[in-house]
């Protein structure tokens, strides 16, 4: 199909270069008849990829729905705990609610609460010291730049700049190449020698399986996916694991269930 399509697209490209060609004025006239052939063909082609590109845009609403639907229905509403010792961390330590956050900075819906959600979070939850959030790295295989991403945001939290590196990196999801994140690394005004250093190092590598390995095993079937506790002295969060995309409202709701317990 696709030699069919090149072969279509390169006759009728080759058809209207001899029809421009200076030449053409002097030799047989060209098959017309042939050229509307291919054209038809072209456009045949054309309208098969636009029929396609709609069912893949209807497959991932469906998919965006049964996420949403996950989440909705609570069905991961089991308790689990996860440590954050060492994870970035927004809020204040003493709020009374922490959220652990599963993440991946090539994954969509991540993208979506992040963008979409968490700015809110931050201005009405975590600001008035209601909440705290922990991310943690959980890179899908699927996903080519995520843990290359996760690198960088964990290398800008060597100097104090993980939280800016994150929001870059969410608002740019469609460049997350290694050029990419040393711009961004720039951007953010990094030591670009000691960004360099951290992302050769096995340091970040090391970081993101310990992160995976305790998702794996709190029960992370995708991201972005979210345990919400108590705050308790120490370095673990006991809590609801919940997966899928967070509206506001539901955080604030379940804010209000731990704290008037």
């Amino acid at each position: 199909m696709k030699r069919m399509r090149r072969s279509t697209l390169a006759a009728v490209l080759l058809g209207f270069a001899a029809l421009s060609s200076p030449a053409w004025a002097q030799s047989a006239a060209p098959d017309l008849e042939s050229l509307r052939r291919d054209i038809q063909n072209l456009r045949a082609v054309i309208d098969e990829q636009r029929a396609a590109i709609a069912e893949l845009r209807t497959t991932l609403r469906r998919l965006e729905q049964a996420v949403a639907e996950a989440g909705r229905r609570g069905e991961a509403a089991r308790e689990v705990t996860v440590t954050i010792d060492r994870q970035p961390v927004r809020g204040r330590p003493d709020a009374p609610v922490t959220i652990v956050e599963f993440s991946d900075f090539e994954c969509p819906f991540c993208a979506r609460f992040s963008q979409d959600v968490f700015p809110k979070v931050d201005r009405e939850l975590i600001a008035t010291g209601k909440l705290r959030i922990v991310y943690r790295d959980f890179p899908l295989p699927t996903h080519p730049y995520a843990e290359e991403a996760a690198y960088a945001a964990i290398c800008a939290d060597q100097q104090g700049k993980f939280w800016p590196m994150h929001d870059t990196l969410f608002a740019n999801q469609r460049a997350l190449d290694p050029t990419s994140l040393r711009q961004y690394a720039k951007e953010l005004r990094l030591d670009a020698a000691a960004f360099e250093t951290c992302m050769q190092s096995d340091g970040p590598k090391a970081d993101i399986e310990r992160d995976r390995h305790d998702g794996v095993e709190a029960g992370v079937r995708g991201t972005p996916a979210f345990v919400i506790g108590r705050t308790v002295p120490g370095s673990t969060v006991t809590g609801e694991m919940v997966i899928g995309v967070q509206s506001f409202e539901a955080i604030r709701a379940k804010i209000d269930s731990l704290t008037k317990r």
